[in-house]
């Protein structure tokens, strides 16, 4: 009896570890996985337009004009991002999942006023058609669809510098947009539970923050102020290096 065990023991044994073995020696893309990816921005650009506003404290004050704000400037190249998403393959050649991410931009004039980066935090939705090119490499299209928080931090650069010396930008609050994108992209299995992936493309994000802009004293003694409204777009073109397991 014990003999039989034995050997039963042995022979299971020896069927795991062959099936490991040929798992390791035939690597394959899995259907499902997480990607964690790490990027940078090579060049874009950056729209802010803002409307005409009058202001004027009363009635017998005379009014200020705030003129209309329509600037084109370019973007800062190698600005970082991050992003998890996590693919469930609903074909063959689609595959659809949720991402989070975060991201990274500045415009060349902010940059040379000195003001600070500005984030944007993505919750989103990735559509991919994928093109299998064998058990362990596939071309893809990666289409995020996002809701963006965006922290703006050079409001200043696109309110109170294009106005001159009429008045200050105070403060800015955090705002939600939305943003789209489309990325070519390569997934390559290295063994059957971790491959390499890498994507290069374009993303597109939209917002507006409500800016807090304050009259200069020169001009209004009770200091007015106002609320504008900055609609800014921004276009970048990215490279993403990652994993997937």
């Amino acid at each position: 009896m014990r003999g039989s065990l034995t050997i039963v023991v042995v022979v299971a044994t020896g069927l795991v570890l062959s099936s490991r073995g040929s798992a390791q020696s035939n690597p394959q893309l899995p259907a499902q996985y997480l990607a964690v990816k790490l990027g940078l921005s090579i060049g874009g650009s950056l729209t802010a337009h803002s409307d005409a506003r009058t202001l004027k404290a009363s009635e017998d004050d005379m009014p200020v004009q705030l003129a209309p704000i329509d600037r084109d400037n370019g973007l800062k190249s190698a600005s970082p991002l991050a992003e998890v998403a996590y693919l469930f393959s609903a074909h063959r050649f689609f595959a659809i999942g949720p991402l989070l991410g975060l991201h990274s931009w500045r415009s060349e004039a902010a940059s040379t006023l000195g003001e600070s980066t500005s984030l944007g935090v993505d919750l989103g939705l990735i559509l991919q058609p994928r093109i299998p090119l064998g058990s362990r490499f596939e071309l893809y299209l990666s289409i995020p669809l996002n809701l963006t928080l965006s922290i703006l931090n050079e409001y200043r650069t696109w309110t109170e510098v294009q106005h001159g010396d009429q008045g200050a930008a105070e403060s800015v609050d955090p705002a939600y947009g939305w943003g789209i994108g489309v990325l070519v992209g390569a997934r390559y299995a290295i063994t059957s539970g971790v491959g390499l992936l890498l994507e290069l493309g374009w993303q597109r994000y939209a917002f507006t923050h409500e800016v807090q802009y304050r009259l200069s004293s020169t001009l209004d003694e009770m200091g007015s102020g106002t609320g504008l409204d900055l609609d800014l777009v921004t276009s970048q073109f990215r490279v993403n290096a990652g994993v997937f397991f």
